[in-house]
């Protein structure tokens, strides 16, 4: 069967392949470096974009009414800085994780092909090809995420004074975060449980083993 690696959008973003069962340890390992990395940095994104999105509407100084902060190569140096430190542990944990710690070849672990719109990113026997692959559907996803809760430039509108506005997407937005790193890490415990046989093949894109994905979604 054909595998691809694909982030899909849905209630929330998840990460995923179709799962490989079986797999060794070294590619155990591998796989949840990559997971938990991609994660880290999936999460800092969406933060930094939430973050320039309230001071712009607040109007605080250097966040002017032009800025675009769904565009990540507008975002403060800090927070540019930030997020390629997260980059580079994903790079780190393809390297010593997988490519230098006797993990199969990505194909094997069903890392075939780079989707939409990411597609021309041609992944090799390197794990750093799939991190590649990774770094441009994240970005796609966080800008998808990020539009939906504060609109595509030039909204959001400017909300200078208006601080029950303010405080009511404030909230919105850190609760659907919450949410959606909550099912991100449950996702990512799922399939570790199936890539150690600690649980039957399950379709951890969709599962909620404990309840906590529902959980969360109650109280948010």
């Amino acid at each position: 069967m054909r595998k691809r690696v694909c982030w899909l959008l849905g209630a929330a973003l998840l990460v995923a392949v179709t799962p490989v069962y079986g797999v060794v340890p070294p590619d155990v390992k591998c796989r949840d470096a990559l997971g938990k990395a991609a994660r880290r940095l999936q999460m800092k994104i969406l933060a930094a974009q939430a973050a320039c999105h309230e001071k712009r509407m607040a109007g605080k100084p250097g966040y002017p009414s032009t800025l675009n902060c769904n565009d990540l190569s507008q975002l403060p140096v800090a927070s540019l800085n930030s997020l390629m430190k997260a980059q580079l542990a994903l790079e780190r944990a393809a390297i010593q994780r997988c490519d230098t710690a006797g993990a199969s070849l990505p194909s094997a672990l069903g890392y075939l092909a780079c989707v939409a719109p990411c597609d021309s990113v041609v992944l090799t026997s390197s794990y750093v090809s799939l991190t590649t692959c990774l770094s441009c559907l994240i970005q796609s996803q966080a800008f998808s995420i990020t539009k939906s809760l504060y609109g595509d430039f030039p909204d959001p509108p400017l909300l200078v004074g208006n601080t029950g506005a303010l405080a009511c997407q404030r909230v919105l937005a850190k609760a659907t975060r919450d949410l959606f790193a909550k099912r991100l890490q449950q996702q990512l415990l799922c399939q570790y449980k199936v890539n150690l046989g600690k649980i039957p093949p399950t379709n951890c894109r969709t599962a909620d083993l404990t309840g906590a994905i529902a959980k969360k979604a109650a109280r948010s």
